[in-house]
Order: C-alpha cells, then sequence, then structure tokens
C-alpha cells in the first residue's frame, strides 16, 4: 500500500490506496479503491502552487474534464481539493477510471 495523505480528509476517509502508477512533473497517480462503491479509481493528485492565474487556469481544466467523451480519454468523474494539515498545502484531486484489464499508462488506471 503506497502511504497516503494523513488520517483526515476526503481522500484518506473514502479511498484505499493500492498501488503508485506513476508521477511525474504534474504530479502522482495513484490506483486506490473506493471504500463504498467498492470500483477502482485513478487519483491523480497535485499540488496547488504558482500564481493566482495557474491555480485558475488549473480548476478551469478540472471544470472541462468531466464534459470530454472519447475512447483514449480516460473517464474523469470529478476534482476535490483538500490541505493537507502537517504542511498546510492543498492538493487538487481529480479522478477518474479506465476500462477493465487494460494496460496502465502514465494518467490512466486499470480497473
Amino acid at each position: 500500500s503506497v502511504a497516503n495523505s494523513g488520517p483526515s480528509g476526503r481522500y484518506a476517509t473514502d479511498f484505499e490506496e493500492l498501488r503508485l502508477l506513476g508521477k511525474g512533473g504534474f504530479g502522482t497517480v495513484t490506483k486506490v479503491r473506493h471504500r463504498v462503491d467498492r470500483q477502482l479509481y485513478a487519483i491523480k493528485r497535485m499540488e496547488l502552487r504558482g500564481s493566482a492565474v495557474e491555480r485558475e487556469k488549473l480548476l478551469q481544466e478540472c471544470a472541462l474534464l468531466p464534459r470530454l467523451t472519447h475512447m483514449h480519454i480516460v473517464r474523469y468523474y470529478q476534482a476535490w481539493i483538500e490541505t493537507e494539515q502537517k504542511e498546510q498545502k492543498e492538493t487538487v484531486r481529480p479522478s477518474g477510471v479506465a476500462a477493465k484489464a487494460r494496460g496502465v499508462k502514465k494518467r490512466a488506471a486499470v480497473r
């Protein structure tokens, strides 16, 4: 299991981490299982850094992603912002699901 973000917050409460899928300049992607619906999700975790303009662009992208539907794009479900207690940093966590039994790519998960 991958270390979680701490004892509180939606991420720690709602999801069980299974493994790290990848990491890069824009954040890390973790394969998780939702504690209630038992479905597998890929959650991309990104620190909110930079100027207000850069943060606004990221939030606009989170608003656009649910409207995209394409067979080569992982389905997007939602995003939320959490503040981690120990370092007081904000993180955006968009989550999505890919088709069952497919290979894992940089920002996609297997279901």
